[in-house]
């Protein structure tokens, strides 16, 4: 019996475009983890403030952030962002200043992006810039 005849295409066999693939998603996270700069949060600091110009976008992995819009105090909450979320990616799209303040509700750690690459991750990938537009959407 052949090698090809026992694993046909598809099973357990990877082509040179998966191959290809992989390589590049593994450059990308290797490039994206050299970039990526952890920045904890003390309960009660700011971690961004509306109007400030924008020069990451934030990951949240940990802790629970205020949103506010019109000043940092408690009743200008428009949001509350938990892990998982991000935060900063529209400021770094359009050029604008940041049009709202984040507040550590609790002690905060998360990761930030510079916007070099993260604008560099978007032309690479469409299909996430594609993504990141329907975050904003919600």
């Amino acid at each position: 019996m052949d090698a090809e005849s026992q694993h046909p295409r598809g099973e357990g066999t990877k082509d040179d475009a998966e191959l290809r693939q992989d390589k590049e998603q593994e450059e990308d996270l290797n490039e994206l983890s050299e970039r990526l700069n952890r920045a904890p949060f003390a309960r009660g600091e700011t971690l961004t403030r509306e109007g400030a110009d924008a020069h990451h976008l934030y990951m949240i992995t940990g802790g629970e952030v205020s949103v506010r819009v019109g000043g940092l105090d408690e009743r200008c909450e428009v949001g509350r962002l938990r892990a998982g979320d991000f935060f900063g990616e529209m400021a770094l799209l359009t050029g604008e200043r940041r049009n709202a303040s984040a507040v550590a509700l609790t002690d905060v750690d998360c990761y930030r992006l510079d916007a070099e690459a993260f604008r560099a991750l978007l032309g690479r990938h469409p299909n996430l810039a594609e993504r990141v537009a329907q975050k904003l959407a919600e």
